[in-house]
This record gives C-alpha cells, sequence and structure tokens, in this order.
C-alpha cells in the first residue's frame, strides 16, 4: 500500500511539473509590435512648387512613404494634404507657400516658397 501511495504522489508530481512548464512555455511572449513598423526614415523632399491656375498650387511629390503633405503659409501650418495629393488650392491666397513631407520619422525639408495669385 505504501509503494502504491508513493506512486500516485509521484505521478501527481510530475503532472503538476508538467502543467507548470507548459504554462511557463505558453505565457512567454513576444513584446515586438505586431503589423508593419512604422517608417523610420523621413520622406523624401517634395519639389517644384509652382502656381498653375489661378490660386491652384502643385508640386511633385518624390516620396513613397510619406503619411501626408504639411503646407506652409508665411511660416505658419495652413493645412495638410493626404499621401499622394500633389495639388491644392489654399482658402486664402496671399503669402509665401512652402510644402514638405511627413511620417513618423519626421518631416522632410521644404519646397521653394512660392506667391500664390489668382489669375486675371
Amino acid at each position: 500500500m505504501k509503494k502504491q501511495h508513493l506512486l500516485s504522489w509521484l505521478t501527481l508530481g510530475l503532472l503538476i511539473f508538467s502543467v507548470v512548464l507548459i504554462s511557463c512555455k505558453s505565457s512567454s511572449h513576444d513584446d515586438s509590435p505586431v503589423g508593419p513598423s512604422a517608417p523610420t526614415e523621413k520622406p523624401a523632399p517634395p519639389s517644384d512648387l509652382v502656381n498653375v491656375l489661378n490660386s491652384k498650387l502643385a508640386f511633385q511629390d518624390h516620396a513613397n512613404n510619406e503619411d501626408g503633405f504639411r503646407v506652409y503659409r508665411n511660416g505658419g501650418l495652413q493645412m495638410t494634404l493626404a499621401p499622394n495629393v500633389v495639388q491644392f488650392t489654399p482658402a486664402t491666397c496671399t503669402g509665401g507657400f512652402k510644402v514638405t513631407a511627413y511620417n513618423t520619422g519626421g518631416e522632410s525639408s521644404a519646397t521653394n516658397t512660392v506667391i500664390c495669385h489668382t489669375g486675371s
């Protein structure tokens, strides 16, 4: 009887050890982010900002990783544009405009300055 009792305790001990071991293995996890990683490099700067028609402005997009563009008028942020949008009409067409590309890695350098004017 004592031998059978000892065998039961050993079996129970092995069972508990196995459960703890499996639990420890399943609870270890990877803390790396899920999904695609954010861009780490700033986007390439846009260029060639021009006044194309009346008060519409356009520029060249050279980035493939931008989250969007920022439009500045006289040094202050005027508006943001979605990725790949390369023309816009400012609400107020006075002053000097510049455009930058941005993402989580930062903001690019700015385009040339264009003085917005309406057509005649």
